[in-house]
């Protein structure tokens, strides 16, 4: 039998409180909204290079929506790069991840290592 994408979307959504709250009711009600909210309707070409650093166990942003809106952003020829950080939840540990970052900004801004 072939799977209900929209059952699976519906079942997603309602178990994440994060969008409740965030629109005060379930955001299926009005699906405008939720279109709205999300960055993946304003991705465009024009945008910049994007890091994306998600948490494998993050409760309140499904790791899936980064890798989506990573999706859309080089489809449409935008540099970015997602890291699913393995271990982590929502908040990141910074000094764990300072190389990637300084890396990506490296990379992007095209900067010379400062030589002492």
């Amino acid at each position: 039998s072939m799977v209900d994408s929209n059952a699976v979307v519906r079942k997603a959504i309602s178990l994440n409180s994060s969008l409740t709250k965030l629109f005060g009711h379930s955001p299926l009600k009005y699906p405008e909204k939720l279109k709205a909210a999300s960055p993946v309707t304003y991705v465009s070409s024009d945008d910049p290079p994007m890091l994306m650093m998600h948490g494998q166990f993050d409760t309140t942003v499904p790791s899936t929506q980064g890798k989506i809106l990573d999706d859309a952003l080089k489809k449409v020829g935008v540099d970015s790069e997602y890291i699913l950080c393995k271990g982590e939840r929502h908040v990141l540990k910074p000094k764990k991840h300072t190389g990637t970052v300084v890396e990506f900004f490296n990379r992007v801004f095209e900067f010379e290592p400062l030589s002492n």
